[in-house]
């Protein structure tokens, strides 16, 4: 459940950053979000890589 929660505030908060700053932020939003709502490294990791492959998906086709 944590995972699914880690991984829609890093598609939510890439989506809302990328108004306001250049496109590589979605890497510092995942970095940030793992480190502080994730309790273990491949979930950080696994949910920022996710996080950052549905993100690009949903921007392109958005």
């Amino acid at each position: 459940m944590r995972f699914l929660i880690l991984l829609a505030a890093i598609i939510g908060l890439s989506y809302i950053a990328q108004f306001f700053t250049p496109w590589w932020t979605f890497a510092l939003v995942a970095f940030v979000s793992g480190a502080l709502l994730s309790e273990k490294a491949f979930q950080a990791f696994a949910a920022g890589f996710w996080g950052v492959s549905c993100y690009g998906r949903f921007k392109r086709f958005g």
